[in-house]
């Protein structure tokens, strides 16, 4: 035995000391965790199944302090009032001011070219103007000449959101609403708006101003452009001008989720789990809870496949020898795992998902006795070929003669 074998044996059985209890490890672990898995799932499925679907007519003070289902339409009396254009609406839940100001906007595109033998990255910057609501800082751009920014907008967003919201004899906290559900470009009537500003006018449903810059960088006046032309030029938006238009959520049908607290509602809190959610139109209570399941599912399925593939990667570690065989069991062997753990603790509860797993782990088997029988047949190969190439048939009495015999 040379040299280099005996080392390759040695460092053979060391990850065979270091990697197997890993695994072993591992093991136990790919079950515990699932029965928190498990344990977590059918808290989700107690909460769904005593969830109470209530009336949005009376309150029940039967109900306080448990998780409801709520359907109903949301309503107010508030009249919503922009503090300085003095725009009103009625019968939304909230009123947003959006404030939107020309800008340049800096794109930065990276690049790779081939240079002798290696990459070179190199960077290229375009500029485009386009409404934005919060202002650009130009003094970050690449090239600033040509590119000036105003420092800031005119007037600031805001958004109003109406005290008195109920769905029937329910009080909904406005803070849990806010901008929910359809929303709608409120129709602005001049005769009622007010103009803080000199030179702010109102084109359809906006109220604009423009720029005091004469200078508009993408548009190169000359003689030889017509009076149409320039006119047209002219009403195009330069930087620095502001538009500013108001947008209503107006009430609506929704469903909600939460813990009843006297008349209103707050979080239902259990735990690590959470539960308040409002959606738009009438949703049945299993679908309420699709949200939270869903992120439940991620949470389970995230683990399982980092997991995984610790354990393909020490697995590989120990078969490497075996080349493509290994890589067989390199896959069936965790594969085998996961699916047995999964097939022993859901299959009273989720019986075609475990049936699922029962068939993987089947295929798993399969797999793994089928690689360690090519790999025995491959070893046998291997030893049949080391002891003919040593030895030397003779046709003539039909046995074997050393070949230093000869």
């Amino acid at each position: 035995m040379g040299k280099s074998e005996k080392l390759f044996n040695v460092v053979t059985c060391i990850s065979y000391v270091i990697v197997v209890p890993i695994i072993i490890f591992l093991t136990l672990a790919i079950f515990f965790n699932e029965k928190l898995f498990l344990i977590s799932y059918l808290e989700s499925e107690h909460f769904i199944d005593s969830c109470v679907e209530i009336s949005e007519d009376r309150i029940d003070t039967a109900n306080d302090g448990k998780l409801v289902l709520l359907y109903g339409k949301l309503a107010t009396k508030d009249i919503l009032t922009d503090p300085l254009f003095k725009v009103s609406v009625d019968n939304s839940t909230s009123l947003t001011r959006i404030v939107e100001m020309y800008q340049w906007e800096e794109i930065k595109e990276k690049h790779r070219k081939r240079s002798g033998k290696r990459d070179i990255e190199y960077y290229t910057y375009s500029y485009h103007k386009s409404w934005r609501r919060e202002p650009i800082n130009s003094d970050l751009f690449h090239d600033k000449k040509g590119h000036e920014n105003p420092k800031k907008t005119l007037h600031k967003s805001i958004s109003i959101v109406a005290d008195d919201i109920t769905i029937g004899a329910h009080k909904i906290p406005s803070n849990m609403i806010g901008n929910y559900g359809p929303s709608e470009t409120v129709v602005l009537d001049s005769s009622t708006i007010s103009l803080p500003d000199a030179d702010a006018t109102i084109k359809g449903n906006e109220i604009y101003y423009k720029a005091n810059n004469k200078e508009d960088y993408s548009i190169k006046k000359s003689d030889s452009l017509s009076k149409e032309k320039l006119e047209y030029l002219e009403k195009l938006p330069k930087i620095g001008d502001v538009k500013i238009y108001f947008v209503k959520h107006p009430v609506c049908d929704v469903t909600l989720l939460a813990k009843q607290n006297g008349d209103s509602f707050t979080h239902y809190n259990q735990g690590r789990k959470s539960f308040f959610d409002i959606k738009y139109g009438k949703v049945a209570k299993k679908d309420m809870f699709k949200d939270i399941t869903a992120l439940e599912s991620f949470a389970m399925w995230m683990p399982r496949i980092l997991v995984f593939l610790v354990m393909f990667f020490l697995i590989t570690i120990i078969v490497n020898k075996y080349k493509y065989y290994g890589n067989i069991l390199s896959v069936s062997i965790p594969l085998f795992i996961f699916s047995a753990s999964i097939f022993f603790h859901w299959i009273p509860y989720k019986t075609v998902f475990a049936l699922k797993s029962l068939a993987v782990c089947i295929i798993s088997i399969i797999m793994t006795v089928v690689a360690l029988f090519l790999i025995n047949l491959s070893a046998y190969k291997e030893r049949e070929k080391d002891f003919y190439d040593g030895h030397t048939f003779s046709k003539r009495n039909n046995n074997f003669k050393y070949e230093d015999d000869r």
